[in-house]
């Protein structure tokens, strides 16, 4: 019954199917006593103590099947400390863990379905902290992580700079599995490629993580996604591929940056050479709208990617598609007042002054003697057919902003 707009007595609600999903008793609209909550299955799910709305008493949660799966007690809604045991739904114990004053303290340990070991660490204030050990069910230690407090761990080590990945937070040399480190592992013996690792706590910062490295190194056009065999998702670009999964039986992902290791030749057949220029976030904040990651040298390959020339002003690009070349050229000078205009490559003469997308584009594919050129204080940029592929070149200027 209501009592004064507030719930009073003896209480049910139902799942959608209606079958009972909560029962309990509201002493003047507070919950109060013991409260049942059950599985849309019917099974029992949970039994709670409540005293003025507050959790109170016993509280036990079982699986489906109706065994335990754990069983806590709290006062006054804080939980109580102690060892809390929880139980795996053939009735195996899964984890044991201690609680004091509200955060998990010393060891815990959690176990398969088998009895065996899965996880074994060490709390100290709520934080992992210290040796850290995964165990598969056949016994079999797949991974050894150190988790340190992060200020002693990072205290005096020195950043290790790489031309193969920019912005995404200073990178440690590899020691031991630190959370929200970004730690280097190079290739070597016993380690078959460069990569670059990082733990964290939950997915949504996982994913958080992934989205900046993407956006900071060339932006999702250039990336796609592929399988890799046991990540959960990867993603493939020029330089490195990037893939997370979560730890196995743990609580936390694990994200992995790999170097690219290509067989890639560029337009003239010399392979082509990767790292990202130490001025490629200079060019772009100079050049708004290329939002592009630029290469070092000349060696180009026919996929749009911007590659320095040789005399270290000039940077260079090819492309197999008018389409996309057009498109990357209009985003940078749509920032600007001035109007693109094509021209004769060899008299200079200006062949039309407007832009007008359709009729660039028919001159550029028919006459190699055409290109559309825009051009400012701080840099030139032009398009039109070379030899064999379609060409843009940027010309930064001495008297820019930035010096090269």
């Amino acid at each position: 019954m209501l009592k004064f707009d507030k719930k009073e007595g003896f209480f049910k609600n139902y799942h959608e199917n209606g079958q009972l999903k909560e029962e309990g008793n509201f002493i003047n609209g507070k919950k109060d006593g013991l409260w049942k909550f059950y599985y849309e299955n019917g099974q029992l799910e949970k039994e709670v103590n409540y005293k003025d709305d507050k959790l109170d008493g016993s509280y036990k949660v079982y699986h489906e099947n109706n065994q335990l799966e754990c069983d806590v007690s709290f006062k006054n809604g804080k939980q109580n400390d102690g060892e809390i045991i929880s139980y795996h739904d053939n009735g195996t114990i899964s984890r044991s863990v201690t609680l004091a004053e509200g955060q998990f303290e010393g060891e815990f340990n959690e176990w398969h379905k088998n009895g065996v070991l899965s996880r074994q660490g060490y709390y100290e204030k709520g934080e992992i902290h210290g040796p850290y050990k995964l165990i598969n069910s056949d016994n079999v230690v797949e991974h050894e992580f150190v988790k340190h407090r992060l200020s002693s761990f990072l205290e005096n080590k020195p950043i290790v700079n790489l031309d193969w990945i920019q912005d995404i937070g200073p990178i440690y040399n590899f020691d031991s599995y630190t959370l929200r480190t970004l730690l280097y592992r190079q290739e070597s013996k016993e380690h078959d490629h460069d990569d670059i690792c990082i733990l964290f706590s939950t997915k949504k910062e996982t994913e958080e993580f992934i989205d900046y490295v993407i956006s900071h190194n060339g932006g999702k056009s250039i990336y796609k996604s592929v399988d890799r065999h046991d990540w959960e998702f990867t993603l493939i670009g020029h330089l490195f591929f990037i893939s997370y999964n979560q730890v196995q039986d743990g609580e936390g992902y694990f994200v992995e940056i790999v170097r690219v290791k290509t067989e890639a030749k560029s337009i003239d057949g010399a392979e082509v050479t990767y790292g990202i220029h130490k001025e490629s976030k200079k060019i772009n904040s100079l050049i708004p709208g290329l939002e592009s990651l630029i290469y070092y040298y000349w060696e180009c390959a026919s996929d749009g990617r911007f590659c320095f020339s040789t005399t270290g002003s000039h940077i260079i690009s090819y492309w197999d598609s008018i389409d996309l070349a057009l498109h990357k050229f209009k985003s940078v000078v749509a920032y600007y007042d001035e109007k693109p205009l094509l021209r004769d490559i060899f008299s200079g003469d200006v062949v039309l002054n407007e832009y007008d997308e359709r009729q660039i584009k028919s001159s550029l594919t028919r006459d190699s003697n055409k290109s559309v050129v825009f051009e400012n204080d701080d840099f030139e940029i032009s398009l039109g057919q070379g030899n064999t592929l379609f060409q843009m070149n940027i010309y930064l200027k001495k008297n820019s902003s930035t010096n090269y």
